[in-house]
């Protein structure tokens, strides 16, 4: 069998085309996944300042916050 199908201008487009519908999931997923790390981390902004101001903790509690959670992730020295 041959491939000449290959120079087929039909097949050519059809080729094209699932590339352009890969290409365009590939960036709405990236997009979703995007939106939701913002919201993700815009909610836990907003709580550590809520928590920081209620508990009356002072400014180090975030680099101790950072160090704990850098430490149970187990990617210290990254």
């Amino acid at each position: 069998m041959t491939k000449d199908f290959v120079k087929n201008d039909d097949y050519r487009r059809f080729i094209a085309e699932l590339k352009s519908r890969v290409q365009s999931a590939q960036i709405k997923a990236a997009v979703k996944v995007n939106e939701e790390l913002i919201g993700l981390y815009w909610e836990i902004g907003k709580q550590l300042v809520e928590r920081q101001r209620a508990s009356k903790w002072g400014d180090n509690v975030i680099a101790q916050i950072a160090t704990d959670l850098t430490r149970e992730a187990g990617i210290e020295g990254i």
